[in-house]
C-alpha cells in the first residue's frame, strides 16, 4: 500500500511555520504534496473541534500536573466524542481515500493551558487501494494513534522528523460485526429509521435541495449508523459513502454559524443523549435548525424525530427489512448481482430501482413484473442487450406468450417500445411476441371483440415508424393457408371481419388492389364467404356490408359484391341481400364510380329492377321527397344508361311520396326537375304536369295571382311543351305579362329586368272571365301607379305595351284599368299624387272615357286638392305630350278641361253634362 499520514495538533513547533499553535506536527514527505493539491485534504486533515462542554473534564484541584493530565484525559474518554471519518479526494488525478482519527486532548501547550487542543491522524491512499468496508477501519491501531498531550508537551523544541507511514491499515476492533448490526437494529426496533436514512441517502445522490444526514445518538452508536448503512451496498459502491462519526457544526465561535463537513453523513453530540452534564450549547449543532433545513436530513434521538424520505424505494425498504432482520445473505445475493451483472456503482435511487430488475430475475413470474418499468429504466442504463432481451422475455413468457394480456401489459408494452427507440432492443423480437399474442386471440375461443381491438390499438405503436404495417404483419404471421383453415363459430365474426380487413390493408399498404393479388383475395372471399353461409337472417346484411366497408376504393366494393354474388348464386336466399347491400352503397356512397359500378355489376347478372326496387326500399333513402329526388337524380345520371328502363319506378316513387300523393303545385314541379336534370321529360307527360300545375295554381293563387317564382315554375315547364293547348298558351302569356308588369311597377331601368320587352305579349282579356278580368285590372293600374311614382311621371308610363288600345274591347278595360291607377295614385302618391294624377287624366282623355264622378269621389275621399291637379292638366309636360300623342291636340286639350271642370262639379256636388273621353 502507498499510504501518506498527517499528525495535526497543538504542538510546540509547527513543521511548516516553526511556530508554536495549531499545525502539522509532522507528515510524510509526499502528505505535503497532496496538502497542497487538495483542499478538501487540507480541511480533512485539520478537522476536529472539541466540545465546549469541558466542565465536564476541567480538573480545578490536582495541582500535580502529570496526574492533572491523567484525569482529563480519562474524563474526556468518557464524555467527548472522537471522531472516526472517511472521504473521498482527488489530487493530481488520482481518486484518493482519507482515513480521519480525530481526538481531544484537553489543554492546549501555551502558559495559560486553555482548552480546545485536539489532534487529528490522518491517512491517505489510492481509493482503490482501500480493501472492505470503510467503517471496517474504526479503531484501526493505525488510525487510532494513542498520542497524549503529554507527548507533544515533552517533545524537542525543534520540528520533528518526517513521519515512517505504516505499510499497511488493518480493520479495527471498534468496528461493528454483522452480527453486532443485526442485534443493533432489533433493539429499540430500529429498521425504519434505517430505511428512512438509506431514502435520505439515495436522494442525497440523486442530486436536488438535500445535501448531508445528520444522525444525532449516543456517540458509540453512531458506527452502527454507519456500518448498516455500508452493508445496504457492495463494498465497492460503499466507497463512494462519505461519514464523520462527529461534526461540530461550527467554527471556534461562540457565536451560532452552522458549518458543515463536506461529507453525506455527520454525527451530532449533545450531553443530554450521551449522559453527560447539561450544557447550553457544546457544539453548533441546532435540531429546530436543521429540522427545518432543506439541506439536511435529521434523524434525532433526543427529540425523537425521524426524517420523512417518502416511499418511492418503499419496495426496496421492505427488502431491507428483511434482510438485516432474517438473513442477510438474500442481500449478499443482490450484492453479487449488482456487481457481477450490472455496471452501477450508484449510492442513488437507480441502486434500488436495480433490485426491481433483480427481484424479476429471480422470481420470475406475473407478480414481479409490477417492478418492470423501474427494472427496465435500471436495465437501460447498466446492463447489455442480452440482459434487456432476457428481461423481456420473461415477461413476455408470463403474459403475452401464454396469451393473457395480464395486469402489467401496458409496462410492458411501454418498455419494449422505449427499449426499441433507445436502439438497445431488436424491433424484430419485440414484434413477433405481440404478432403471437394477436394470433392466439383470434384463435382461442371465447375471446371478446372488444379486448382484443383495444390491444391491437395499443400494440400499433410498435409500428408506427416501420414501413410494414400491423396489419401485414399479421397476415404474413398468420400465413393464408392458415386463415383458409379457419372455420366459423359463434364468435368468429369479428374475427373473420378483423383478418380480412389485414388482408386488405396489407394489399394497400404493398400498394396492391382487391383483384391484384389472388391468393389474398381468395383468403378475403372465403373468410366472407363462410361467416356469410354461417349466419342468417339480418345477419347476413351485416357480414356483407361489413366486409365491402373495409375496401376503399369503389370498384373494389363493386368487385367484391360481384364475386360474393356469383359465388351464393346456388342459394336464392342470399343473393337478395347482396344487391340490397348494393343499393345502399349506391345511396350512401355519392361517388359516381361507385353508382357506375355497382349499376354495371347488376346489369351483367340482369338485376337492375331488383336493385332499383332496394333502392326505394332501403332504410337510408331519405323520406322527405326532395331529398329521395336528389338521390335518384345521383344514381340515374351516374349509371350512364343502365338504369334507364327502371326510371319510371322513380318518377312513381316521387309521385308517392309528395305531400302524401295528393298533387301540389311544389310536387308537380319537382316531378318535372328531376326528369329535365335527368335529361327525361320525354318520358313524362309535359302537357298534363303543366295542365295540373296551373290548374292547381288558379285554385290557391287566383287566376293571375300567380306571380314570382311560382309563376317561373310553370314558364320552365311550359317550355319543355312542343305544342300546348291554345287556351293553355293564352293563360301563359297572359302570366308572363303580368310577371313583367310586377316587376316593372319597382324597377326604373327596364333593361335591368330578367325579361325583355319584346318577348312580353299584350294581355289576352278574351279568355278572362269575370274575376279573372278584375284581377287582371286590379295589377296593372296598381303597377302602372306605382311605376309611375318610382319614375316621378305618369307621361313615361307604357301602358299600351300591355294592353290593346286598338281592340274594340279595349276603351272599357282602360277605363277601369285608369280609374284604378288613378285609385293608386290617390293612395300612395304622398305630396306628388295631384301631379301625377292631372298626367293620367290627360292620358285617360286619349284612349277612353272617365267616369268623372267616380273620380270626384275619389279625389275628395282622399283630399287630394283638385286645384294642384287642374295646375297639372295645364303643365307644359302635359301640353306637350298631347300634341305629341293625340290626333286632335287642340280637341283633347278641351276634353280634358271639360273633364276637370266635371270633377271638380262631381266634388262640389253638381251633376256632370256628359263623359269626356275618346270619340269613335
Amino acid at each position: 500500500m502507498n499510504i501518506e499520514q498527517a499528525i495535526y495538533t497543538h504542538t510546540k513547533v509547527r513543521r511548516d511555520t516553526r511556530s508554536t499553535g495549531f499545525g502539522y506536527y509532522s507528515t510524510t514527505p509526499g502528505m505535503e504534496r497532496l496538502l497542497h493539491d487538495s483542499s478538501r485534504l487540507a480541511a480533512v486533515s485539520s478537522g476536529y473541534i472539541s466540545p465546549r462542554n469541558s466542565d465536564c473534564w476541567w480538573e480545578k484541584d490536582e495541582q500535580e500536573l502529570s496526574k492533572r493530565d491523567e484525569i482529563e484525559a480519562k474524563r474526556i474518554r468518557e464524555h467527548h466524542p472522537v471522531c472516526f471519518g472517511y472521504t473521498t479526494a482527488d489530487a493530481g488525478g488520482k481518486e484518493l481515500a482519507a482515513l480521519t482519527f480525530g481526538r481531544n486532548l484537553g489543554r492546549d501547550l501555551s502558559p495559560l493551558t486553555r482548552d480546545g487542543n485536539i489532534l487529528v491522524n490522518t491517512l491517505v491512499l489510492p481509493a482503490d487501494e482501500l480493501e472492505g468496508y470503510p467503517y471496517e477501519y474504526c479503531g484501526s491501531r493505525e488510525l487510532f494513534v494513542d498520542f497524549e498531550r503529554s507527548f507533544f508537551l515533552n517533545a524537542p523544541d525543534e520540528p520533528a522528523p518526517f513521519l515512517t507511514p505504516p505499510a499497511s491499515i488493518t480493520p479495527g476492533d471498534a468496528a461493528p460485526t454483522a452480527e453486532d448490526i443485526e442485534s443493533f437494529l432489533e433493539e429499540e426496533d430500529r429498521l425504519p429509521a434505517l430505511c428512512s436514512m438509506i431514502g435520505s441517502l439515495m436522494q442525497i445522490n440523486d442530486g436536488g435541495d438535500l445535501k448531508r444526514m445528520i444522525v444525532c445518538d449516543k456517540k458509540e452508536n453512531i458506527i452502527f449508523w454507519i456500518a448498516a448503512l455500508s452493508l445496504v451496498f457492495p463494498a465497492e459502491t460503499a466507497k463512494r459513502f462519505t461519514f464523520r462519526t462527529y461534526s461540530f457544526f461550527g467554527c471556534n465561535s461562540d457565536d451560532f454559524s452552522a458549518v458543515y463537513d463536506d461529507v453525506m453523513f455527520c454525527g451530532a453530540y449533545t450531553p443530554s443523549v450521551n449522559g453527560d452534564p447539561k450544557s447550553s450549547r457544546a457544539t453548533n449543532y441546532s435540531f429546530a435548525y436543521e429540522r427545518d433545513n432543506p439541506a439536511s436530513a435529521v434523524f434525532d434521538l433526543e427529540h425523537g424525530y425521524v426524517h420523512d424520505s417518502g416511499d418511492s424505494c418503499a419496495y426496496f425498504s421492505t427488502f431491507i427489512e428483511s434482510a438485516f432482520s432474517t438473513d442477510m445473505r438474500i442481500l449478499k445475493s443482490y450484492h453479487d448481482f449488482i456487481v457481477s451483472k450490472t455496471t452501477c456503482r450508484s449510492l442513488g435511487s437507480d441502486y434500488a430501482k436495480g433490485y426491481s430488475c433483480y427481484t424479476i430475475f429471480q422470481l420470475r413470474n406475473e407478480h414481479s413484473l409490477k417492478y418492470l418499468p423501474d427494472a427496465f429504466d435500471f436495465a437501460l442504463k447498466y446492463m447489455d442487450a442480452d440482459a434487456l432481451r432476457q428481461l423481456l422475455g420473461i415477461a413476455f413468457a408470463c403474459t403475452i406468450d401464454a396469451g393473457r394480456e395480464g395486469a402489467s401489459f401496458a409496462d410492458i408494452l411501454s418498455v419494449s417500445q422505449q427499449g426499441i427507440e433507445n436502439g438497445k432492443v431488436d424491433e424484430e423480437y419485440v414484434k413477433t411476441h405481440y404478432i403471437s399474442f394477436l394470433i392466439s386471440l383470434i384463435t382461442t375461443k371465447g375471446t371478446a371483440c372488444d379486448d382484443y381491438y383495444r390491444l391491437k390499438e395499443q400494440i400499433a405503436c410498435l409500428f408506427e415508424r416501420s414501413s410494414e404495417s400491423i396489419g401485414q404483419a399479421l397476415v404474413t404471421a398468420f400465413t393464408v393457408e392458415g386463415i383458409l383453415q379457419m372455420t366459423p363459430a359463434e364468435d368468429s365474426g369479428w374475427k373473420f371481419t378483423e383478418l380480412a380487413d389485414c388482408i386488405y390493408r396489407s394489399l394497400c399498404d404493398s400498394s396492391r388492389f382487391y383483384g391484384t393479388d389472388e391468393e389474398l383475395i381468395e383468403a378475403f372471399d372465403d373468410l366472407a364467404l363462410k361467416q356469410l353461409f354461417f349466419v342468417s337472417g339480418d345477419s347476413r346484411r351485416k357480414v356483407i356490408d361489413g366486409f365491402a366497408e373495409m375496401l376503399e376504393a369503389p370498384a373494389d366494393k363493386a368487385a367484391f359484391l360481384e364475386d360474393m354474388y356469383l359465388k351464393s348464386m346456388h342459394r336464392p336466399d342470399i343473393c337478395p341481400e347482396i344487391i340490397r347491400s348494393t343499393a345502399a352503397l349506391c345511396i350512401n356512397d355519392t361517388s359516381a364510380e361507385m353508382i357506375h359500378h355497382a349499376a354495371a355489376f347488376a346489369g351483367r347478372v340482369g338485376e337492375r329492377e331488383r336493385l332499383c326496387a332496394c333502392i326505394l326500399q332501403a332504410p337510408s333513402l331519405p323520406d322527405e321527397a326532395a331529398e329521395r329526388a336528389e338521390v335518384f337524380e345521383r344514381i340515374v345520371c351516374r349509371s350512364d344508361g343502365i338504369l334507364d328502363d327502371c326510371f319510371d319506378m322513380f318518377i312513381t316513387d316521387l309521385e308517392e311520396h309528395i305531400d302524401g300523393g295528393e298533387p301540389s303545385c311544389e310536387g308537380i314541379y319537382l316531378v318535372f326537375s328531376f326528369a329535365r336534370r335527368c335529361g327525361k321529360t320525354d318520358c313524362v307527360d309535359m302537357a298534363l304536369l303543366c295542365a295540373d300545375y296551373y290548374s292547381i295554381a288558379a285554385k290557391e293563387y287566383g287566376a293571375y295571382g300567380l306571380t314570382g317564382r311560382p309563376a317561373l315554375h310553370l314558364l320552365e315547364m311550359a317550355s319543355e311543351l312542343e305544342y300546348p293547348q291554345e287556351e293553355l298558351r293564352g293563360h301563359l302569356g297572359n302570366m308572363v305579362t303580368l310577371l313583367f308588369v310586377s316587376r316593372y311597377a319597382d324597377e326604373p331601368d327596364v333593361r335591368r329586368m330578367c325579361l325583355a320587352p319584346s318577348s312580353i305579349m299584350k294581355i289576352n282579356f278574351d279568355i278572362l272571365e269575370k274575376p279573372g278580368r278584375s284581377e287582371c285590372i286590379r295589377v296593372l293600374g296598381g303597377a302602372f301607379a306605382l311605376r309611375s311614382i318610382t319614375i316621378g311621371t305618369a307621361l313615361e308610363v307604357n301602358y299600351d305595351m300591355f294592353v290593346d288600345t286598338k281592340d274594340a274591347s279595349s276603351e272599357e278595360i282602360l277605363s277601369d284599368v285608369f280609374l284604378e291607377w288613378i285609385t293608386v295614385l290617390a293612395e300612395r302618391g304622398g305630396k306628388n299624387a295631384p301631379v301625377l294624377i292631372g298626367e293620367t287624366l290627360a292620358m285617360s282623355v286619349k284612349e277612353c272615357k272617365l267616369d268623372a264622378r267616380a273620380v270626384g269621389r275619389l279625389l275628395s275621399e282622399f283630399r287630394v286638392k283638385l286645384a294642384d291637379v287642374r295646375r297639372s292638366t295645364q303643365s307644359p309636360e302635359v301640353m306637350q305630350y298631347i300634341s305629341k300623342n293625340c290626333d286632335d291636340p287642340q280637341e283633347r286639350k278641351a276634353d280634358l278641361n271639360k273633364l276637370m271642370n266635371d270633377i271638380e262639379g262631381s266634388a262640389a256636388g253638381r251633376k256632370p253634362s256628359f263623359h269626356f273621353g275618346k270619340k269613335h
